[in-house]
């Protein structure tokens, strides 16, 4: 975790490059997920983060920016690399890897199809308002349970991610490194609750409060 925490401090960089950079984790998920064979399944989270910490750490030193596609592509190829890369070192369980095109299309945030662009930030607006008004508990509930929420939130340019973290009150760099993870179950919801709010909740808890989270947005939103 030091270490991660380690790679991840590094420059600053621009607000639209880290969107695009979150919105890669479920395209390399996917990808790890399709092509890791099921007898090393228990490494998929492990190469899943080293992608990740690879396109944040090139990105900070190139300082390039690339379009949306741009990212898509890098994260697909980076993906398929690092897999390759594990076979290599499994010498007698060597795997054929296929070729997969997986893109993230617009419903991967939980946009609706016909929705105007206008229309969608719009409601996602709505949204993070309401969500930033529920109590510390609530937004660890709603947010931690879907990578996209999150996605949404931040492809819609209403929020961008350091908001989301302080509002969580967590810093940037531990956010980044929670959100690869997701979604998470409520247990370990609650253990990332109590590094911010030195309270213990139980499950009981995270279900009761994500319960009423839905129910303010619902009656707002519908």
């Amino acid at each position: 975790m030091e270490k991660n925490q380690q790679e991840l401090n590094s420059p600053e960089i621009p607000a639209e490059q880290e969107q695009y950079l979150l919105e890669t984790v479920p395209l390399i998920k996917r990808i790890v997920g399709r092509k890791l064979h099921r007898s090393f399944i228990s490494a998929s989270d492990d190469i899943s983060q080293k992608v990740f910490l690879k396109l944040w750490k090139w990105i900070s030193k190139s300082k390039k920016e690339l379009t949306g596609e741009e990212w898509q592509k890098l994260a697909n190829t980076a993906t398929q690399n690092e897999i390759k890369t594990f076979y290599s070192h499994k010498s007698n369980k060597e795997i054929a890897c296929i070729d997969d095109q997986e893109v993230i299309s617009k419903n991967s945030f939980g946009l609706i199809e016909g929705d105007t662009e206008k229309e969608v930030n719009s409601l996602a607006m709505r949204a993070w308002e309401e969500i930033k008004k529920l109590s510390l508990r609530q937004k660890y509930a709603l947010l931690l349970q879907k990578q996209e929420l999150i996605l949404y939130l931040v492809a819609s340019k209403c929020c961008q991610i350091q908001e989301i973290a302080e509002h969580l009150q967590l810093s940037k760099e531990r956010f980044l490194e929670v959100y690869q993870l997701l979604p998470l179950p409520d247990e370990k919801i609650s253990e990332i609750y109590f590094e911010a709010a030195k309270e213990k909740l139980t499950t009981k808890q995270i279900w009761e409060a994500r319960s009423k989270a839905r129910t303010k947005l619902h009656n707002v939103l519908e």
